[in-house]
């Protein structure tokens, strides 16, 4: 065909483990307008010979030129030592397409993946073209293995300076290694650091391994499932973040022998793309993905890291390696302005009665619920989702998609014209900005120079560091917002959306001038080899940003993060959203949102809840887990009272449990066991006066156990005066002794949460009271609002300055005071709580919608 040229261009690079040469074939079958692989392949390699690997890799740079449907198809044969072709079910098939051409750079590079076979000892490749190819141009081919790394030992020298600190330092191939072991109280500290001196790049898997041997070890996934050590293979608990990339889902990591254990762990100050493991052959190691470049002006040629080593005796494994994590870094686990409730969207302030039976707190959807927001004590947040831009390119009406007909060029000439940006602004700190403008100035840039651009929901990604023009947009937005608020006599907080492993944060920024701003070091693309910008990280930089700006003017920040994301922002973040999907969880996630929030609130925003088809039972399994773990069952959208009011008696019956515990804090180690295994068991407060046990029965059978508690918990008290109050059946229960423990029998139902709190009988009258005044105080509120809230409306409108009376706070169980007045023939309580600005004596067990009645006999209590 004369109207196709097959060149072969020199190798600009070598070319890794590729044998014989290629052959170039003049005759072309064409079958349904396609060049079909037969010994008339247009060109194809002789056999190459390869080693054994866990898998392969093909990498190509080349040009292909013709009409925008031209590709390339690349063909895999395998072949045994005889040198006989090995048939596959599927055959080893790749499309490497037409690049879409930027100036001065028309070649792109792909790289293939395929599983080798057993027994396979030769491959050929067969390239053919498609009828709209005119040209192909192969500049460069390798072929590699992966999967079986094999790190190359450092040689260091020790430097002793004194018996607290180690310093290794070593030079190799232009790089300079400096490890330096640092003994502190409770654990060792290694800082890490290397740097190139030929101001080249430089890409590496770096390895701290300790030598260990696998006789009687175990490795723990989570704090319910651990493994032990018999395979030779990774035992790890990693999550995937792109194509290749893993991370650690845990900031720490336990091996265990008996009850003595090794942990590592990552400060939550020093994000890093890092892996934990063991395996026979490498030992128990901590590893972290390294990408250096001379760019990177805050550490030019650098790359640093930091983590621990610490010991530990304890038969409670992964969650005592947890409570020592906490100790280390306090400051990064405290809540900060105690807020509780659920998270929720979209809701109808018109058409909802009793709004506090939902245990509403945080407000994503800032608006017309304004005041309802306010009068209730709840938090309005200001939105964004601060990755780029959306790109609107079909008519409006029709699905908004980019065909994939549409050249590269014409999207970037259509987002860059002014027709795109104009009118695309936000009020700032600093007066109007165009965030088009910013994000084009922003965006991203992949290993061709181009920007990612979404085509199906179609987007332009940006880099959102605050140094540069679209995160400085985002900044000085978020400080007007916050000193708009402040003006109007109200607090918000900051929400941000859409925090999951995916979109942004598998993106990989090649454009080495945003280099200069990434206060996180680079990490290393597993396609080109090369050191990029994760998208994740400067996302981290911006995440902090606002956090700090927020907390300047009293606000809270809450974020969408999807599991498990919550590694990289637990330290930065107020309120951790547990997902935008089902709140019916694996307990595995209830154990790892918890131990990377143990004291911080957690709430889902669970669709399905109001929109799902679920039945009495799925809706009971998700709030019984919920309250199991403490954490808010929240929900969108509250539009339609026909389909949330179904979760009226959930909510009313579960959210004060979840406020209560959520209030106290979760602890990790329960110093509580059940005879039954099966059953989860965890721990909320640490004083003697008020601790809570919450049981939860994951199977679809009734259970009868022995609960049994340590005495370590409650050295002060006797058998006798210990008793437990059942929160859920309103039952109080007495202990006995035996070997050290507290034991009782109790019995629950297939897929329930039993919540008992332990200690003396008068303490569960303050708990009794934090329960009620929750109740009694939202329906104060809401028949004030009713009678009210026109006028106040009015009001509003005219006198933006107008403060309400009600601040919408429960009081803490520590602040609760119980006395007695004379106001009938019966004993009334009186609660000492601020309600409109008034102390106001309310019956026990008041409620205008049920007849409820609070038993005070349970207590042995006659007058007060």
């Amino acid at each position: 065909n004369k109207s196709k040229e097959i060149v072969l261009a020199d190798a600009e690079a070598p070319i890794l483990y590729l044998d014989g040469e290629w052959k170039i074939k003049e005759t072309i079958v064409r079958k349904n307008r396609q060049v079909s692989i037969t010994n008339n392949s247009i060109l194809t390699t002789s056999l190459i010979e390869i080693s054994d690997a866990e898998k392969i890799n093909i990498e190509i740079s080349a040009i292909i030129r013709g009409k925008p449907q031209a590709f390339i198809s690349l063909f895999v044969k395998e072949y045994d030592s005889e040198k006989n072709e090995i048939k596959r079910e599927k055959p080893i098939y790749f499309r490497f397409s037409k690049t879409r051409v930027i100036k001065g750079n028309e070649s792109t590079r792909k790289r293939f993946s395929f599983q080798q076979s057993e027994g396979c000892k030769y491959l050929s490749l067969n390239l053919t073209a498609s009828n709209f190819t005119k040209l192909f141009i192969c500049k460069y081919l390798s072929i590699y293995k992966v999967g079986n790394h094999r790190f190359v030992p450092v040689d260091l020298t020790a430097k002793f300076d004194n018996e607290d600190k180690i310093e290794l330092v070593g030079e190799k191939n232009a790089l300079l290694y400096n490890f330096k072991f640092i003994k502190r109280n409770s654990y060792i500290q290694c800082d890490g650091n290397i740097e190139t001196t030929d101001n080249k790049e430089f890409s590496a898997i770096i390895r701290f391994a300790l030598p260990i041997e696998s006789k009687n070890l175990y490795w723990y996934d989570s704090f319910s499932k651990k493994r032990k050590i018999v395979n030779n293979e990774i035992y790890s608990n990693w999550h995937k973040l792109g194509k290749e990339r893993f991370f650690s889902i845990y900031p720490f990591s336990l091996i265990e022998t008996g009850q003595m254990g090794i942990a590592f762990a990552l400060p939550p100050d020093r994000p890093r793309i890092f892996r934990t493991g063991y395996s026979n052959e490498d030992g128990y190691f901590i590893e972290f993905d390294c990408g250096i470049s001379p760019e990177t002006k805050k550490f030019p040629s650098q790359y640093n890291f930091r983590f621990l080593i610490f010991g530990q005796k304890s038969k409670w494994g992964l969650r005592k390696t947890a409570e020592k994590f906490y100790k280390i870094f306090p400051s990064a686990f405290e809540k900060y302005k105690t807020k509780e409730g659920i998270w929720f969207a979209w809701l109808e302030p018109k058409k909802i009665l009793f709004p506090q039976d939902f245990g509403f707190m945080f407000d994503i959807t800032i608006g017309k619920t304004l005041f309802f927001d306010r009068y209730y004590g709840i938090i309005p947040f200001f939105y964004q989702e601060p990755y780029g831009i959306g790109i609107q390119w079909s008519k409006k009406g029709s699905p908004n998609r980019i065909p994939e007909d549409v050249s590269y060029e014409d999207i970037v000439k259509k987002i860059k014209s002014p027709k795109f940006t104009k009118g695309k602004s936000f009020d700032t700190a600093h007066g109007k900005k165009n965030y088009a403008v910013a994000a084009i100035e922003s965006a991203m840039e992949d290993e061709n120079g181009q920007y990612y651009i979404g085509r199906y929901r179609p987007y332009l990604y940006t880099n959102p560091d605050p140094e540069l023009p679209y995160g400085k947009l985002v900044v000085e937005r978020v400080s007007f917002r916050q000193e708009r608020s402040k003006n109007k006599k109200f607090i918000a907080g900051q929400y941000i959306d859409s925090v999951v492993p995916a979109r942004l944060a598998i993106k990989e920024d090649y454009k080495k001038s945003h280099f200069q701003y990434a206060d996180i070091p680079l990490c290393f693309s597993y396609e080109t080899g090369k050191p990029i910008e994760l998208g994740l990280f400067p996302s981290i930089e911006l995440a902090t940003k606002i956090s700090q700006i927020t907390k300047v003017e009293g606000g809270l920040t809450l974020a969408n993060l999807w599991s498990p994301m919550h590694t990289f922002y637990y330290n930065i973040i107020d309120i951790l959203g547990a997902g935008e999907y089902s709140s019916d969880q694996p307990i595995e996630n209830f154990h790892y949102l918890r131990a990377i929030s143990p004291q911080k609130t957690l709430s889902f925003i669970d669709r399905n809840l109001i929109e799902g088809r679920l039945t009495e039972k799925d809706i009971s399994r998700c709030f019984m887990k919920c309250l199991a773990f403490a954490v808010y069952p929240g929900a969108l959208p509250f539009k339609e009272p026909e389909k949330y009011e179904k979760l009226r008696p959930f909510y009313k019956k579960y959210i004060p449990l979840i406020r209560l515990l959520s209030s106290s804090g979760w602890r990790p180690i329960p110093y509580a066991n059940a005879s039954n295994s099966s059953l989860n068991i965890e721990r909320f407060g640490n004083s003697n006066r008020n601790i809570y046990f919450t049981i939860f029965n994951p199977t679809n059978k009734e259970i009868t156990f022995t609960f049994e508690v340590e005495k370590e918990l409650f050295k002060r008290l006797e058998t006798k005066e210990l008793h437990y109050y059942d929160l859920t059946r309103k039952k109080i229960g007495s202990f006995s002794e035996k070997d050290s423990k507290f034991i009782t029998n109790l019995t629950i139902s297939a897929e329930e949460t039993i919540l008992i709190q332990i200690g003396k009988k008068e303490n569960f009258l303050s708990t009794m009271f934090f329960l009620l005044s929750d109740s009694i105080s939202g329906l104060e509120k809401f028949y004030i609002h009713k009678s009210k809230a026109k006028n106040l409306i009015k009001n509003i409108s005219k006198q933006k300055d107008i403060e309400f009376e009600f601040d919408g706070k429960s009081p803490s169980i520590s602040g609760v005071v119980i006395s007695n007045r004379e106001a009938s023939k019966t004993s009334v309580f009186r609660l000492s709580v601020p309600i409109e600005k008034a102390n106001t004596d309310y019956r026990i067990g008041t409620d205008r919608r049920n007849t409820d009645v609070f038993d005070a006999s349970l207590f042995e209590i006659t007058t007060l």
